[in-house]
């Protein structure tokens, strides 16, 4: 509910603060004291559109904010209006979108009046309502859960049936890939091998030649370096017997004969071998192209075997695409058939409470002068896009198959209309004066403003209303804004409007009655300007019959 509001600056409001109770909250005063000025605010609030001649004169610009209490949690809503054009919108001081200060703002606040959008006038509101009589929430969240269900395996299914469209040529694409790594087969580190072993051979002969020389120098005739060797060995061991000293060394030079015989050989071996295949350099160069353009094509080596790796995969996703495609697809229908179920059962839910609402909501507006009145709640369902979950050509969505709206006959013989087009700004009040009784404590706003729902209306009918606004004051905060004595008799709370002029300027206050105070404002708005002690009379007589409950729910 509205705790406080607070407006600067706005027309001809300087600076006004008013705190607002629970219940019925009534507003009156003078033709032209500003109790549009307050009804403004409060569409401000809501994210109607800014101008700058809201400002007041001479201002730099207006501001409008409220404490809003939802269920215990307080928080501050604040609108301000430049002079030079613009606004802003705050909750909790944290800037945000027009848009989303709207889109809060249905929670907390529904304003009614002849020209303005609210709630039940929005047909996109009237399946939340109809569901709310017909208390199908639960059902309805369970729609909403099966249909994105159903949705997401539709699209895991229509993306498995293209895969299998484009299959065959997919696989071709994949296996000539494969074909060439597979051709390849290359290792790793092999390219480094490669070009390793492609040095040496560009340089074979100059190779076999030094290692060849080098071979015979070391174990090649009789004056290579092993039979030199052996002649020292034999020498110093000869030595040796005559000094024993000398046997390590004679040792050594036989080791080193035997090393020096064992390089030699290594090396005959290396230069044989490098003469001994004439075409190994060929077909060196020709791996090494093989494996250079591997990598060129793939980053590296290793990114080729990695994706050598990722076709095989990918082939044998596709190769078991088909049993994929028939598992989403026995899938898919199974969570669409539970969706149907679940929708069917939710729409004919609705078909029956539809006619009940307004049977309801027809006997309300009886009671509120407009006898001949008619409602209807129009179920349909909503006929499907391309790309949509349908049945039978009907949209299948989070809410279902269905659309609700409530329609309104004033009078015998005519067609039933949308409430949007109801021409009589009293007869649109009062319309939704009555709806909101019967959806009373069913809806999510906490907060109510009736702006001209007295409109044509006196006698029996506005006292009728009177009633229907406290009922409705049990579960809703109401602001209530009227010319009638009759209905602001009942108000819980009576506020006001007062306009004065001081230092040339004009000022709105605005004040809360005591009771004495309150039985003078309903004997003015009887008698006008001759107030006599009858019209006082019967004001007192208006406060003591408006019967009140002992105590006020807690307004959500």
């Amino acid at each position: 509910m509205i705790v406080v509001l607070r407006i600067q600056n706005l027309a001809v409001v300087e600076d006004l603060e008013i705190e607002f109770g629970p219940g019925l909250n009534v507003i009156t005063g003078e033709t032209g004291a500003g109790k549009s000025i307050l009804v403004k605010s409060l569409e401000l609030l809501r994210g109607s559109r800014a101008t700058p001649h809201l400002v007041r004169t001479g201002a730099k610009s207006a501001s409008v904010e409220a404490l809003i209490d939802r269920d215990g949690e307080q928080f501050v809503v604040r609108r301000t209006v430049s002079a030079k054009g613009g606004s802003r919108a705050y909750i909790d001081g944290e800037m945000c979108t027009v848009q989303v200060l709207q889109q809060r703002a249905k929670a907390w606040l529904d304003i009614s009046g002849q020209h303005e959008h609210h709630a039940l006038v929005d047909a996109n509101s009237h399946l939340v309502w109809l569901d709310r009589f017909a208390q199908v929430q639960p059902l309805r969240s369970s729609v909403a859960s099966s249909v994105a269900e159903a949705r997401q395996a539709l699209a895991r299914r229509q993306a498995f049936e293209a895969s299998v469209r484009d299959r065959d040529d997919q696989m071709d694409l994949l296996r000539f890939q494969l074909a060439e790594l597979d051709r390849v087969d290359a290792k790793v580190g092999e390219l480094d091998t490669v070009l390793s072993e492609l040095e040496t051979l560009t340089h074979a002969a100059g190779l076999q030649e030094s290692t060849e020389r080098a071979a015979h120098l070391l174990n090649g005739d009789r004056h290579c370096a092993a039979i030199g060797l052996t002649q020292a060995h034999e020498a110093i061991t000869r030595a040796a017997r005559i000094d024993t000293s000398l046997e390590p060394l004679a040792q050594r030079i036989d080791s080193s004969r035997i090393e020096i015989e064992d390089i030699a050989g290594d090396l005959g071996l290396y230069a044989s071998r490098l003469a001994s295949d004439p075409g190994r350099l060929a077909r060196v160069r020709e791996r090494e192209k093989q494996l250079s353009r591997l990598a060129r094509r793939h980053g590296s080596i290793e990114a080729a075997l990695t994706r050598r790796g990722e076709l095989h995969e990918e082939l044998d996703q596709l190769d078991r695409a088909e049993d994929d495609l028939a598992r989403a697809r026995e899938e898919s229908l199974k969570l669409r058939d539970l969706a149907v179920a679940r929708a069917t059962e939710l729409s004919n839910a609705r078909q029956r409470h539809a006619d009940r609402l307004a049977e309801a909501v027809s006997s309300e507006l009886a009671a509120l002068g407009m006898g001949h009145a008619r409602i209807e709640v129009n179920v349909a369902t909503v006929p499907a896009r391309p790309g949509e979950l349908q049945v039978d050509g009907a949209r299948l969505g989070a809410q279902g198959f269905d659309r609700a709206e409530f329609l309104i006959a004033p009078n015998p013989g005519e067609t039933p209309r949308p409430l949007t087009k109801v021409a009589s700004g009293g007869e649109l009040s009062r319309a939704l004066l009555a709806l909101k009784q019967v959806l009373a404590g069913l809806g999510p706003v906490g907060s109510y403003v009736f702006d001209e729902v007295d409109t044509g209306v006196g006698g029996a009918v506005a006292e009728a209303i009177g009633r229907k606004l406290h009922t409705v004051a049990q579960h809703h905060q109401v602001l209530c804004i009227t010319h009638q004595a009759v209905i602001a008799a009942w108000g819980d709370h009576h506020l006001r409007v007062e306009k004065r002029v001081s230092d040339g300027r004009t000022r709105t206050q605005l004040t809360e009655l005591n009771p004495t105070q309150r039985r003078d404002e309903l004997a003015r708005m009887l008698g006008g300007a001759q107030i006599t002690a009858g019209v006082r009379q019967a004001a007192g007589d208006l406060l003591r019959q408006a019967k009140k409950p002992s105590h006020l729910r807690s307004i959500a």
